[in-house]
């Protein structure tokens, strides 16, 4: 029995999807609207002033605690320049509105009487105007002076208006130009309206037209009726008025003739105020509150009485409806097709029509009582023996030559169009995804299926079934082949969009409730409740068609006579193919709250901790009836992000600074080509602040300047290793050395006056036989085995025979104590330091002292010159002293050098080398 809830859920999607209307509809007493240059819509009433972005508003009074205003009852207010609004209070004066800051300023004019009631206000030209209607006084202040002036008394004035050259005064009889120092008639009559168009004024009255040019002469039109509340429209060029009969007209403001245009009627409200935004609404004040109604080329048809359109078909050149419970009716008379006959032959349960489709001018219809045809040519209507009798058909599709057919709870079958014979069936007991099938086609030699649980794939060869898709919480309705692409629509979750191995490439239109999809002139339809959308072909993108938001429409569309025609539950829908302008309001952050404290409009935002919490208000200021707005962001051009309930929270942040950009739609679902953006910078803790990184970053320069400079010295060393090496292996090897030095002697000793302590002839013949190798004896460099005892006394002696150096040996130290190693080490100390100072530095005379004092042994080595002086210099050194800094390192033995050339003893090497016990 399930077929019994289908009428009543379509009903009830009908009205579940009415048009929305929000709380600022239900205010009255609204005496001005204005828009200002972002596009808010700005309203004056007894509440306050009220900015309202499409779904919320803010209302600014004296009663609101966070968007406060000095007063209450706001009479008046006009857009000037520098976005401020200029208001006119019921008991304050005038005040400048900041619509940025949403802080407020009064303009002082003739203090004594500000407590006036003021219901108009005016700038122009350097100058305020303010209409006190208590005392019925018009004044003026000059800003250039500051000096305000009584400028008409016992006047009574409706509205203040300016053109780009002047400023009128207007009231039911006559029209004035004013200034800042006097008041002139321009005109009288009996006016119903003024407005200003292309820098014209626009006065309404009884009669007709009155448009008063820049210099004040005056044209005059008359109408067949009178017209009152005249606003400009959006561009500029035109106006709207309302008539004698409620209906809105559309006047040429050149030619003063009627426009076309799409408003519906108004009603009866006596209407107070009309204005006319830049999302073409007409926003119409009445004493009951706010109407706003939109341009509509959808044209609803009614047929019938009561009837519940559900399919609609185009045969023989005229549109056959399907209803719910009424069978077949014709379009064009609203009556059912059927005579008496057919009306007896067609069932009760099959007049509950669920789908139709038209092959070679025959009706077949789905139906709660199996599958039924209806010739055009014979108009007879039979029933097709292929199911149960009171098995209900969901769905029919043909294609070349055959019928594919979903039936409620038991699969589907495909029957062959000319034989009326079912030459494939798949019923409950195979492996579907769901029994209810409500719509299939034929790809690729496959059979796509759309059940009440997803999308399955019917192979007619194998036999074989396979669901390419769950939707367990929402029916897919329709497919439609494009392509190398098939299209699934589904009540709920939009539409989805799979290639032909059955893999989902996107989804569209996430919420959307889908009833078919249908495709006309290569264009592809998908009707929906509420809604009409078209398809865009690069990327199948949604564009709700405008009109039809309004409308639950249950199956797909038809074309007939260059219109497109829909069934819904009140009738037949009739929209032009054709899309207008696309219109691209701009996406804004309406307020911003960070921690608490809210702001108008966007800000940078700077956070002091990851901790604070920053609320973003988004608004696409589009004011047409439709779904909701969709809105998406990405921060520092990442990807984008879906926003919930058009607001953006934002807590957690890691220190930084993000650029946030924000996107959102347009009451069509259609993409503006305008974007919101804003920064917010989050502070860094204390310790990597500005300051703290300055001095981070100077001691990371004087870490690294250390370590460069430790790193310098460390190569220089290095370097002078390798020279030294180099220096010694090749052109200053020991020979070499001896000889130069010898030869130094030998001319020392020449040169000096004294007899020489040396035999010349001795020490050149010593040279010649060194540089020829004449001498075969070792050099003693190393212990060869000896102990220190026998070993140091033959050096002396040796040193003092090949170099003619004088030695003192002082030893105290018992040899014998030390281990051979340590003595061996001992000697090539001394040995390094003496050759190397006697080669490098010519000292003569050297002492050297040996004793074990404390646990040491103190070594210690004296020349006559400043030799030692150099020895503790990291860079400047030979290979003796890297030898002897190796030893002591082996011996963690300590090494000194000491300068006492001021007292003519020359310079000391002292080495203390800590004993170890011998086992």
């Amino acid at each position: 029995m399930k077929w019994l809830f289908w009428p009543l859920l379509f009903c009830f999607t009908q009205f579940s999807f009415a048009t929305k209307y929000s709380d600022i509809d239900n205010i009255g007493d609204i005496n001005n609207i204005v828009q200002d240059d972002l596009g808010f819509i700005w309203l004056t009433s007894q509440q306050g002033l009220i900015r309202y972005d499409g779904e919320n508003f803010i209302n600014f009074s004296s009663n609101n605690q966070d968007w406060t205003l000095p007063f209450k009852w706001v009479k008046d207010a006009k857009l000037i320049d520098n976005g401020n609004l200029l208001l006119a209070s019921e008991c304050c004066g005038i005040w400048l509105f900041n619509v940025h800051t949403g802080q407020s300023s009064e303009i002082s004019i003739n203090a004594k009487n500000k407590k006036h009631n003021t219901s108009e206000t005016l700038f122009h030209k350097q100058s305020f105007f303010a209409y006190s209607s208590d005392v019925d006084q018009l004044y003026a202040q000059n800003t250039a002076t500051n000096e305000s002036k009584l400028i008409a008394n016992n006047i009574h004035i409706k509205e203040l208006l300016k053109t780009q050259s002047n400023a009128y005064a207007i009231n039911s009889d006559d029209v004035f130009q004013i200034t800042a120092e006097k008041i002139n008639h321009v005109l009288s009559g009996s006016i119903t309206g003024a407005t200003v168009v292309a820098n014209k004024l626009v006065v309404l009255t009884k009669n007709g037209v009155m448009i008063v040019n820049e210099d004040n002469s005056v044209i005059t039109k008359t109408l067949d009726t009178a017209l009152i509340n005249a606003t400009a429209h959006k561009n500029g060029s035109s106006f709207y008025a309302i008539d004698a009969n409620n209906q809105i007209v559309h006047i040429d403001i050149e030619k003063l003739s009627y426009l076309e245009h799409s408003y519906p009627a108004i009603g009866p409200d006596k209407i107070d105020y009309t204005f006319h935004d830049s999302s073409s609404v007409l926003w119409l004040s009445t004493g009951k509150g706010i109407k706003r109604i939109v341009e509509s080329t959808a044209v609803n048809h009614l047929v019938g009485a009561n009837l519940h359109s559900s399919t609609i078909e185009l045969i023989d050149n005229q549109l056959i409806i399907g209803t719910y419970g009424h069978g077949l009716v014709s379009f064009k008379t609203g009556k059912n097709i059927f005579g008496e006959s057919e009306s007896n032959t067609f069932s009760q349960r099959s007049k509950f029509i669920y789908d139709s489709v038209v092959v070679n001018n025959t009706l077949y219809l789905s139906t709660f009582d199996g599958l039924w045809k209806y010739p055009q040519s014979t108009q007879r209507l039979t029933r097709i023996d292929i199911v149960d009798k009171n098995q209900v058909i969901l769905g029919a599709n043909y294609s070349k030559g055959k019928l594919y057919i979903g039936i409620d709870g038991d699969g589907f079958l495909v029957m062959d169009i000319n034989t009326e014979e079912v030459i494939e069936r798949v019923d409950k007991t195979s492996n579907l995804s769901s029994a209810e099938v409500l719509h299939l086609i034929p790809v690729d030699n496959k059979i796509w299926l759309a059940t009440a649980k997803g999308v399955d794939i019917y192979d007619p060869f194998s036999k074989q079934i396979t669901t390419i898709f769950h939707s367990p919480a929402h029916k897919i309705v329709s497919l439609i082949a494009d392509g190398d692409k098939v299209l699934a629509a589904s009540m709920g979750d939009g539409l989805y969009v799979f290639n032909q191995q059955g893999q989902l490439l996107s989804q569209q239109g996430s919420g959307i409730q889908f009833t078919s999809l249908s495709k006309i002139n290569n264009n592809i339809w998908a009707t929906a409740r509420p809604g009409i959308y078209k398809l865009d072909s690069s990327n199948y993108s949604l564009n709700l068609i405008p009109g039809t938001e309004s409308f639950s429409i249950e199956s797909s569309v038809k074309k007939f006579n260059d219109s497109l025609y829909a069934p819904h539950e009140g009738g037949v829908l009739q929209v032009p193919p054709t899309e207008r302008e696309d219109f691209h309001p701009k996406v804004l952050i309406t307020q911003t709250t960070v921690s608490g404290k809210s702001y108008l409009l966007n800000k940078s935002i700077t956070l002091n901790s990851a901790n604070d919490v920053v609320t973003l208000d988004l608004a696409s200021l589009d004011y047409r009836p439709g779904p909701p707005k969709t809105f998406e962001y990405k921060i520092n051009n990442g990807q984008w992000n879906k926003v919930n309930n058009s607001q953006i929270t934002l807590t957690g942040l890691s220190p930084g600074d993000y650029y946030l950009e924000i996107r959102g739609t347009n009451s069509l679902e259609q993409w503006s080509k305008y974007h919101a953006y804003t920064n917010i910078s989050v502070a860094f803790p204390w310790y990597w602040t500005l300051q703290m990184r300055i001095i981070y970053l100077v001691i990371a320069i004087g870490v690294v300047s250390l370590c460069s400079w430790l790193f310098y010295l460390r190569s220089k060393s290095i370097n002078h290793i390798y020279q030294a090496l180099r220096n010694d292996s090749k052109s200053k090897g020991r020979a070499a050395l001896n000889v130069t030095r010898n030869l130094k002697q030998v001319l020392e000793s020449i040169n000096s006056e004294s007899t020489p302590d040396f035999d010349i002839k001795k020490v050149l013949e010593q040279s010649i036989e060194e540089l020829t190798n004449a001498t075969k004896a070792e050099e003693p460099d190393a212990l060869y085995g000896k102990t220190l005892e026998v070993a140091l006394p033959y050096f002396v002696q040796y040193m003092h025979r090949k170099h003619h150096i004088n030695i003192k040996l002082v030893t105290e130290l018992d040899s014998s104590k030390l281990s051979y190693e340590l003595q061996a080490d001992i000697y090539k100390i001394i040995y390094e330091a003496i050759s190397s100072n006697m080669l490098n530095h010519s000292s003569r005379n050297f002492s050297i002292s040996m004793q074990d004092f404390k646990g040491k042994v103190w070594l210690t080595i004296q020349d006559d010159n400043e030799g030692f002086t150099n020895y503790q210099s990291r860079i400047s050194f030979d290979m003796a002293m890297y030898y002897i800094r190796q030893i002591a390192s082996k011996y963690k033995a300590s090494v000194n050098t000491f300068n006492n050339s001021h007292e003519g003893q020359g310079s000391q090497l002292v080495i203390s080398i800590p004993l170890m016990k011998l086992d």
